[in-house]
């Protein structure tokens, strides 16, 4: 699966990560991700099905109908992201200070344009 290196190499561009994290970080992943495919990919189909039926047959797609799902694909969301919490929360603990120190430099760095 590429999406886990991907999410690795920027995890380790900011705090730069040792193997044993690496290999957490893309196990974590690994299960989150399935998790996401099998509780979450399910429901953002079945909401999407909704709106087929609603549009089927008409010649405008309106901005009501995307607003009566809002707060449904909303909580979708919200609900992918808690899958995720566990595994985040687990890694933090394994930081070292100089880590942290290293995510707040790069942090600050790569966020500089967007407050100047």
């Amino acid at each position: 699966m590429w999406v886990d290196s991907y999410i690795t190499a920027q995890i380790d561009n900011y705090f730069d990560i040792n193997n044993l994290q690496s290999q957490f970080i893309k196990k974590s992943l690994e299960n989150d991700i399935e998790k996401i495919r099998k509780k979450i990919f399910p429901r953002i189909a079945q909401e999407m099905m909704k709106i087929l039926n609603e549009v089927n047959g008409k010649t405008v797609f309106t901005e009501k109908i995307i607003n009566d799902h809002e707060e449904e694909f909303k909580k979708i969301f919200y609900e992918g992201l808690k899958i995720f919490e566990h595994s985040a929360v687990e890694f933090s603990s394994k930081l070292t200070m100089k880590q942290l120190e290293s995510f707040k430099n790069e942090f600050s760095s790569k966020t500089k344009v967007l407050r100047d």
